[in-house]
């Protein structure tokens, strides 16, 4: 039966205390390093899977466990974990991180008339487009 993951991956539990597992902890350095030097999500996922790197019992690496380890700022030492990573390296995969997230495109808003639900022509509808204020393009 595969066990469930109670712990950030690069810990262990030992005498009630968080410790660094060393060849997990090991791993989530080499990670930032390599997302540092400019891998994305999906290389490091091949890389880790090609080196037979394990995650969990009977669980593949996949780009989510990666986004998950490069977030997490238990590895600076927070809470009840001792650090793993030097802070300005935990720094430097959050700039990137940034740098790289694709930008939320919101979808406008449809507009319509309270009155009698039409459409502006800026928005698809028939009114004046010249307009800086949506306004009720239905005659009279």
């Amino acid at each position: 039966m595969a066990n469930n993951r109670k712990q950030p991956f690069g810990y262990r539990m030992e005498f009630g205390e968080y410790t660094p597992h060393p060849a997990e902890a090991e791993t989530v350095r080499w990670i930032y390093q390599t997302y540092l030097a400019g891998a994305s999500y999906q290389e490091l996922v091949e890389a880790l899977q090609e080196r037979g790197v394990a995650y969990d019992e009977g669980k593949l690496w996949n780009k989510n466990m990666v986004a998950r380890i490069l977030e997490d700022k238990r590895y600076i030492g927070t809470d009840r974990y001792p650090a793993i990573l030097p802070e300005e390296q935990f720094r430097s995969a959050q700039e990137r991180r940034r740098d790289r997230a694709v930008p939320v495109r919101k979808t406008p808003a449809r507009w319509s008339c309270g009155g009698c639900a039409a459409v502006p022509a800026s928005l698809g509808g028939t009114a004046d487009p010249d307009a800086s204020e949506p306004s009720c393009p239905a005659p009279g």
